[in-house]
């Protein structure tokens, strides 16, 4: 048997998680970008390279919703996994 179905980069990924964490304030946002990012091929560094190499980043909705996850991740106490959803 053979399935078929489409996924998402790296980008769509973070573009979606990176409206989740101030939209829905789930813990689990925070920790599917960290462990992503920590996995990446080659690292943070890589999964950095990648991202900068997608032309997506021109689109304005794409470029301010990675702008949230810069916000988000700037202090521990924003995006902790472990931060109460109160």
């Amino acid at each position: 048997m053979t399935w078929s179905f489409q996924g998402t980069g790296l980008v769509g990924f973070l573009v979606a998680k990176g409206a989740a964490p101030v939209g829905r304030d789930k813990p689990k946002d925070a920790y599917d970008i960290v462990w992503l990012l920590e996995n990446w091929p080659g690292g943070p560094e890589a999964a950095a390279a990648t991202v900068r190499a997608i032309r997506l980043l021109e689109r304005d909705d794409v470029s301010e919703l990675m702008g949230r996850l810069v916000t988000e991740f700037s202090a521990l106490d924003l995006s902790d996994p472990a931060r109460s959803s109160a």
